[in-house]
C-alpha cells in the first residue's frame, strides 16, 4: 500500500512539473530563451515550440470563459 502511494505521489509530481513548464512557455521571454539559448546552442527550435504548443491543447485544462 505504501509503495503504491509512493509511485502516485511520484507520478503526479511528474504531472505537474510538466503542466509548470507547459504553462511556462506561454511566457515570451521563455520562448526567445529556449530559441536563441543563454550563452549557448539554442535548445528549442520553432518546430520544437510548435509542436510543444499543439501537445498542450491537448492535454492543457479548458477554461470556461463565462466564468
Amino acid at each position: 500500500q505504501l509503495l503504491r502511494e509512493e509511485a502516485e505521489q511520484k507520478r503526479l509530481k511528474r504531472v505537474l512539473e510538466l503542466q509548470f513548464l507547459l504553462d511556462r512557455l506561454g511566457d515570451e521571454s521563455v520562448r526567445q530563451e529556449l530559441l536563441q539559448g543563454a550563452g549557448g546552442p539554442s535548445l528549442l527550435t520553432k518546430s520544437d515550440l510548435t509542436s510543444l504548443d499543439e501537445f498542450y491543447k491537448l492535454v492543457g485544462p479548458e477554461r470556461d470563459q463565462n466564468i
